[in-house]
């Protein structure tokens, strides 16, 4: 119907039934996929992250001990960000990755999400960062793509020991 205020059409609802012929889309095909990990281990350092994770009923447990061992990663070498925010963030619209294979020491407090848990798919979608619903897509992991202050190691040095007391001249001119 059409408003007689403000000439906007808008919805009414009647009491009468209307039919509708739509459109039955009972497949999906994915456009990429990837194997499933045994799970992902999170730094302490993104305790937001684990918070999310927890939101969604996920099993997250938290490592004792320092652990190491060899892990697959991902290197963001190329990343865009959605100009306007939608739903208050800044979305990932693409990224380049690089696929790194190495061994890694853990520090204690590092926690392990296991796929192996009645809601590991959600985990796997929530954590795969190729993934369009991911974490780090919707900002969750948006500090490692800031650029920090770059300092040349000579100026560190003399700084250094400035702070500790010592001539902020090496050569102690």
């Amino acid at each position: 119907m059409t408003s007689e205020v403000t000439g906007r059409r808008y919805t009414r609802y009647r009491d009468e039934p209307i039919t509708y012929e739509l459109p039955f889309f009972g497949e999906l095909k994915a456009d990429r996929t990837t194997t499933r990990p045994r799970g992902y281990l999170i730094l302490p350092a993104w305790g937001h992250v684990v918070a999310a994770l927890h939101r969604h009923s996920l099993t997250v447990e938290t490592l004792a001990l320092p652990f190491e061992t060899e892990v697959e990663a991902f290197r963001a070498t190329e990343v865009r960000f959605e100009a306007a925010p939608r739903q208050g963030h800044h979305p990932i619209t693409s990224a380049e990755w690089r696929e790194e294979t190495g061994q890694r020491v853990f520090p204690a407090g590092t926690n392990w999400v296991p796929l192996d848990q009645p809601a590991g798919i959600v985990a796997f979608h929530l954590l795969e960062p190729r993934s369009p619903e991911a974490l780090l897509v919707w900002n969750a992991f948006d500090a490692i793509f800031e650029q920090g202050i770059i300092t040349e190691p000579w100026w560190l040095e003399e700084n250094a020991r400035a702070a500790a007391g010592g001539p902020e001249d090496p050569r102690g001119v």
